[in-house]
């Protein structure tokens, strides 16, 4: 597994009311509160192992993993897995509480992530992972400029370069539809 230094990866991006935030091991008891299912039961584990682990399973799996800030307060994360350093990371983004969803957040948030990763030259390309029949995640990543892996191919052969072969499913959610975006 790759690491990447903590020194390249900046503790807070943005800057007025929406920032993001590197996730530190404080942040693993509020948002255990809010998923549906937490990565690590709490049930089979005493609370402070069970943080522990969750804490372990977010690193592990997201080396770059943020908190979305909303003046200061946790509205909800993003994060790169699947990273393969200068080349390719699956983003992932939720924001917890419906009420906050549609508020411009979550695309704020987006776009301070892919220009702090622009700027370090972390990847080359970003997958987003939609289930199918997900119209709202499918007109959001698709505002935020990402395309269908066809489309993305015909765009490449001009360039005479072809990205890995997008996945028909993920273990557990059902079909999904897997989309590119070339950074």
């Amino acid at each position: 597994m790759f690491k990447i230094s903590f020194a390249i990866i900046p503790r807070t991006i943005g800057h007025g009311p929406i920032r993001l935030r590197r996730l530190s091991i404080a942040d693993v008891a509020p948002f255990t509160r809010r998923f549906e299912k937490p990565p690590i039961s709490e049930g089979r584990h005493p609370a402070l192992l069970s943080y522990l682990l969750t804490w372990y399973w977010f690193k592990k799996n997201y080396p770059l993993a943020y908190c979305i800030l909303l003046h200061g307060n946790i509205v909800g994360f993003i994060g790169v897995s699947a990273f393969v350093p200068k080349e390719t990371g699956e983003i992932s983004l939720v924001i917890f509480d419906e009420e906050m969803r549609h508020k411009g957040i979550g695309t704020t948030a987006f776009k301070l992530l892919k220009e702090d990763i622009r700027r370090r030259r972390l990847l080359k390309t970003l997958y987003a992972m939609v289930k199918q029949g997900n119209r709202s995640g499918m007109k959001f990543w698709k505002k935020m400029g990402f395309i269908n892996p066809g489309q993305y191919r015909e765009q490449a052969a001009r360039k005479d370069r072809y990205p890995p072969s997008p996945r028909k499913q993920c273990p557990g959610t059902g079909e999904t539809i897997r989309l590119v975006l070339r950074l």
